[in-house]
């Protein structure tokens, strides 16, 4: 079932039956649209506590309504003591569609806390019988300490149609855990069972019926959704009936409508379109209608290519097309013949073959080529020992022993050849979902079919070595680009790079190698010649500790001078995922200047794929940029091979795409191929493609201009669905958290799962993601390097934010260790820790913990509601301090900030600390190390756009978190309350600039 993430807070009103949330300081109302079925329903449990006699605490007080949750105001149920087994229900009367399950606990607030070892270990059961073992066990907890047990809790994943909702604890000898109470209690102030009577759904009453298309009528309780559809039907998530499968298909099909099997002689999601005629036996493969064997005559991946009339019965190989076997030509037959003493004779008549058919592909100008050119013979994928920008192990041999086909001429675009193929966008993810199985292996066999090493003639590369980056890649006779050759310099026109063509037009991008120390001018001169305004850049100058590029631009102060040019930087905007450069560049002989913008790319190293998000955002960037210049957009990485193949084809595919609702990825690689070697060098690469592709299609059109926000923000927030009373804000926060990642437990969390690494988690719930979690350097001996933090990025720096959960009793030392280790000298936290006193010192009182020492710097201070305490931490045996100031936010307690006036002014004075540093991490810590950190990130992302850009994208500034913590930002309180304090921030800033 799918189940809206709509904010979950303690601020919650029942009014006539209806859930309103009360968004930040606004009163603005967003409606909950399924009901509170509990209230007021029938209650048992196993027992009763009574005291003298009396008997206290009933069933019935878990579903008054009252949320309070301290036993002494008779509002929470209590059970007989010295039980081993307990158990409490409620009778909802009626089959229900049940949406979440919400329990308030008791909890006594600070005092004490021994209702967390009894609550411990509890269980729900949804079942349509009394007895819960008839039904589905939607929950078990297994925290490992007592830290990890939290009073309030929400049970998404409770939900189904059930007429009973069963809460269970028990207790046995031994105990599971020994923190456990020895006793089963449950002491229930309020549960809270959302949802709607079976057929009906949402609208706040539960008055809208569900569709009868629906099986048994039943669906989801607050979108109408059908729940599930019978055989040969199926149901889109956003659709509210079943509809029939696609005729089309042979048998069923899945929850898209995309048939599962299709019959023979076509293919498609739909089976909508025809296998290729030359394809044997007209049988293609069902996902993208590649043929699995072609008839005699015909080669390539859909059999659509004529073999050479010099093949032997016209038949040729049929991924590439060499010839099986060659005709007896003529000339070959004068060759078979003769005699060894007619040896010079034969070399001749070999070498005007040889030169004969290269002039099919060869300009006028490079018709001098020798005759003994070295030639690399393609390398099967399959062979691949390293498929990176260094590849140096090639094969080396002589054109006279290699059987050269060149197909420049014949490989034209393959969209020109065949059409509009290809498959539709809206199907693009279910496609990758279906090649991902069983680890890819689809993705990895058509990796395999694009061809590694040169396919195409480069004896221009051969004679200008020196300007080649890597031995390895060579940019064709056919298509690299010419300079203008410069008087008395031979090779002059010589650079290592190439024309590529987009889907529908020629020559539209050039893609090239990062410039050398000697090709730096020449690199200039392409870039003038072209009259390009645009230079992608996809690697850093040094990636381990290998040179990958020369500093082809000057800083911003200090020009550079080529052979050619006067160079000077105009100033650079610094990005978490990349830097923009406004570059001048003059002509020396003709004084003429032009502007360029350089986009450098600066988190995707070699071997490596960057992440989706960032590069299609990247992307978004560099496609907004207008430039009046109107040559082609030149792109590198280090060999202009692999990352520059990638880049190019999401610009294309998306343009491509976006026009006309189909795309074809593997044929355009093969497009990019001709014209360039290498141009998708890794399996990870080529499945990378395809994400970002999906990402790219999917991107909304959320970036608002300074100017324009205030009117954005009250359309978002004012105009509603007419059928479901939701705000385009709502719609946007929900489509943010359906687009978080789905990390998998056992694959991408397998350092916090580690048995010594358990205990460190407040919550098993939040845990640290492998690929981000900050590791500690600097641990103890009888320590490792875990803590429950992950490396979040800023606006600016990728490593910007460290976040955080508090310290637990036994992790307070780690909390320091990570202080110092990444050299963190500003520390934001938000909340009241229980105890602070034992690792935040107070005025004239040092923590001692460990090996560490922690001490105030001066007396502390409050601002606006923010304190701020200076400190001095050193360990032990070390003579230096670390010092560090703290920024502590008290009040902020629950989901949003008690005071807009004291979030931005701490917003400004961390943006002040990392203003003057920003190398170094700002460490943010609350309590779980998510509700209040992610909103605080979110803000200071946001804040900092506006004032750097003047714009703001919080849709994907909230994604971007989500990919390194996806339980940020879990309410939509804190999604609104982060566009209400922008609001605030730019209406003050405007009042203070005028």
């Amino acid at each position: 079932m799918t189940v809206l993430p709509f904010g979950m807070t303690r601020r919650t009103f029942i009014l006539g039956g209806v859930v309103l949330y009360i968004i930040c300081s606004n009163l603005l109302l967003i409606v909950e649209l399924s009901e509170i079925v509990s209230r007021k329903k029938p209650t048992h449990q196993s027992s009763t506590y009574k005291f003298e006699g009396t008997v206290l605490h009933l069933s019935g007080n878990a579903v008054d309504g009252n949320t309070n949750q301290e036993l002494g105001n008779n509002s929470c149920t209590y059970q007989a003591v010295g039980r081993k087994e307990v158990w409490w229900r409620v009778d909802l009367e009626r089959e229900v569609t049940i949406d979440k399950v919400e329990i308030y606990y008791r909890d006594e607030g600070y005092q004490w806390t021994g209702w967390k070892n009894r609550f411990a270990g509890y269980e729900v059961y949804l079942s349509n019988t009394t007895d819960r073992l008839t039904g589905e066990r939607c929950f078990i907890d297994e925290s490992e300490s007592v830290d990890q047990i939290i009073s309030h809790v929400n049970h998404p994943e409770c939900n189904g149609t059930a007429q009973y909702v069963t809460i269970y604890n028990h207790r046995e000898s031994p105990k599971r855990h020994d923190w456990y109470f020895k006793d089963a209690l449950l002491e229930l102030c309020e549960v809270q069972v959302y949802g709607c009577e079976a057929g009906k759904y949402g609208n706040r009453n539960c008055d809208e019926t569900c569709s009868s298309n629906c099986p048994g009528s039943v669906c989801h309780p607050s979108s109408g959704n059908c729940l599930y559809c019978g055989d040969n039907t199926y149901t889109r998530p956003s659709e509210t009936s079943c509809r029939p499968c696609p005729e089309s298909c042979a048998g069923p099909c899945d929850t898209y409508g995309n048939c599962n099997a299709c019959p023979d002689g076509f293919y498609g999601f739909q089976c909508e379109n025809t296998c290729s005629s030359t394809c044997s036996s007209n049988v293609c493969e069902k996902a993208n209608g590649d043929c699995k064997a072609c008839q005699d005559g015909f080669w390539g991946i859909r059999c659509i290519y004529d073999c050479s009339d010099t093949c032997e019965s016209g038949v040729c190989e049929k991924t590439l097309g060499h010839c099986t076997a060659d005709k007896q030509s003529g000339v070959e037959a004068i060759i078979v013949g003769a005699s060894a003493g007619a040896g010079v004779g034969i070399a001749v008549v070999l070498f005007v073959f040889i030169v004969i058919f290269k002039r099919r592909s060869t300009t006028l100008r490079e018709m001098t080529t020798a005759p003994s050119v070295k030639y690399e013979k393609p390398i099967p994928r399959g062979n691949s020992k390293n498929n990176s920008d260094e590849t140096e192990e090639h094969i080396y041999l002589e054109i006279e022993n290699v059987d050269i086909q060149d197909t420049s001429n014949d490989h034209e675009n393959v969209y020109y050849n065949e059409g509009s193929m290809g498959y539709p966008v809206r199907q693009l993810k279910t496609m990758i979902a279906q090649k991902m199985a069983d680890d890819a292996k689809q993705f990895v066999s058509e990796f395999k079919t694009f061809p590694l090493g040169a396919t195409h003639p480069h004896t221009n590369s051969e004679k200008n070595k020196s300007k080649n980056r890597y031995k390895s890649i060579h940019p064709y006779d056919h298509s690299r680009v010419i300079l203008d050759t410069l008087p008395g310099e031979n090779g002059s026109d010589y650079i290592n790079a190439d024309y590529i063509d987009n889907v529908e037009a020629k020559k539209f991008y050039v893609a090239t190698q990062g410039p050398l120390p000697n090709t730096t001018d020449d690199f200039w001169r392409m870039v003038w010649f072209l009259n390009s305004g645009k230079i992608v850049m996809l690697e850093n100058l040094v990636e381990n500790r290998k040179v990958k590029c020369a500093k082809y631009w000057p800083d911003e102060g200090d020009p550079m001078l080529t052979k050619t040019f006067d160079i000077s930087q105009n100033g650079e905007h610094v990005y978490a995922s990349h830097v923009v450069r406004n570059i001048t560049v003059v002509d020396r002989k003709t004084k003429i200047k032009r502007e360029i913008q350089q986009f450098h790319f600066t988190i995707w190293t070699d071997h490596d794929t960057p992440n989706t998000l960032d590069l299609v955002l990247f992307h978004r960037r560099v496609k907004l940029h207008k430039t009046v210049l109107p040559g082609q957009m030149v792109i590198h990485c280090s060999a202009g091979a692999g990352r520059t193949g990638i880049f190019i084809a999401l610009d294309a595919l998306l343009e491509f795409g976006k026009k006309h609702n189909r795309i074809d990825i593997r044929h355009f690689i093969h497009t990019m191929g001709k014209d360039r070697m290498n141009m998708v060098q890794t399996a990870d690469q080529y499945v990378a493609l395809h994400e970002m592709l999906a990402e790219a299609f999917d991107l909304q059109d959320s970036l608002i201009p300074k100017s324009m926000f205030a009117a954005k923000y009250h359309t978002l927030s004012t105009t509603r669905h007419a059928a479901q009373n939701q705000t385009q804000l709502s719609d946007e926060f929900k489509l943010m958290w359906d687009q978080k990642p789905d990390y998998k437990v056992e694959k991408d969390f397998q350092a916090s799962l580690l048995p010594e690494n358990r205990t460190k988690n407040r919550a098993m719930r939040i845990l640290a993601v492998d690929r981000f979690r900050a590791c500690l350097k600097s641990y103890a001996s009888n320590s490792n390097d875990y803590i429950n933090a992950v490396k979040t990025q800023s606006y600016t720096g990728q490593q910007g934010y460290i976040v955080t959960q508090f310290p637990l009793t036994d992790t307070r030392a780690d909390f320091w260790t990570l202080v110092m280790d990444y050299k963190s000298d500003t520390v934001v936290i938000l909340g009241d820790p229980r105890q602070p006193a034992q690792w935040i010192p107070a005025d004239e009182e040092d923590v001692s913990i460990n090996d560490f020492n922690v001490k105030q710097n001066g007396t502390s201070t409050e601002v606006n509601g923010v304190d701020v305490i200076d400190v001095l931490v050193n360990r032990k045996n070390e003579k230096t301090a670390h010092s560090a100031r703290l920024f502590q936010m008290k009040e902020w307690t629950m989901e949003v900030p008690p005071s807009k006036q004291s979030i931005l002014h701490l917003l400004e004075q961390v943006e002040s600390r990392r203003r003057s540093n920003d190398n170094k991490p700002v460490i943010v810590t609350c309590g779980d190390g998510t509700t209040q950190c992610g909103l605080f990130c979110l803000m200071a992302n946001t804040r900092d756009q506006l004032k750097m850009d003047e714009e703001v994208d919080v849709f994907q500034a909230a994604r971007q978190l989500l990919v390194r913590r996806p339980e940020f930002l879990s309410s939509f309180d804190q999604y609104q309350f982060c566009y209400a304090i922008l609001k605030d921030y730019l209406e003050a800033t405007e009042v203070y600039i005028n």
